[in-house]
């Protein structure tokens, strides 16, 4: 029964060093977008909540 199980130990830290570099680059490269929510004028607020309130009458 082969179990396809590494050969030795360096391949299980290679494996978990390389997802940690990639998790660092993903993680680097989402906070130079300095991604941020929008805002809403009050008039586009309002609208908003009009809207959630007649979806919400219609259940």
């Amino acid at each position: 029964m082969d179990l396809d199980l590494p050969q030795s130990g360096y391949e299980i830290i290679h494996k978990w060093f390389t997802r940690l570099v990639v998790a660092g680059i993903i993680y680097t490269q989402l906070k130079e977008l300095n991604l941020k929510y929008p805002t809403l004028s009050k008039e586009q607020h309002q609208e908003l909540l009009n809207a959630k309130t007649i979806l919400e009458s219609q259940k």
